[in-house]
């Protein structure tokens, strides 16, 4: 009866140090950041997989930028990548970079500040998405 018990215990102990140990999470987002739609935060930046062209993601780009009262610095695109970068509320700088992955598939990534602000990046992501 002891005998059954480990082969039950030991497994899922092995599953619970997994997760707890930061690899697991970054797997998971690691594999969701493949399909379009996904969305990571880490390391101050914000990245999101989404599925529109790159130069549609540019022009709504611009136009999130223009709403949320950022003051757009730098302007570069070509035809695999683009950058905006603006200043914005209490004049911290904020970086856009899109990467073209796939004809139909930009790579986004948001930072705000030196450290980021989450928050802030989500809002101006999801300014992007409404120009869609």
């Amino acid at each position: 009866m002891k005998n059954k018990r480990w082969v039950v215990i030991t497994p899922l102990l092995a599953v619970s140090l997994f997760l707890a140990s930061g690899c697991a999470p970054m797997l998971v987002g690691a594999g969701a950041a493949a399909g379009a739609g996904a969305v990571a935060y880490m390391e101050g930046e914000l990245r999101a997989t989404e599925a529109v062209s790159l130069d549609r993601a540019w022009n709504a780009t611009q136009a999130a930028a223009q709403n949320l009262g950022l003051v757009t610095e730098t302007r570069q695109k070509d035809t695999v990548s683009a950058r905006l970068e603006a200043r914005g509320p209490e004049d911290r700088k904020v970086t856009i970079n899109l990467t073209s992955a796939a004809p139909e598939v930009t790579e986004i990534g948001i930072r705000v500040g030196t450290f980021g602000d989450e928050a802030f990046s989500q809002r101006i992501l999801e300014q992007i998405r409404s120009h869609y």
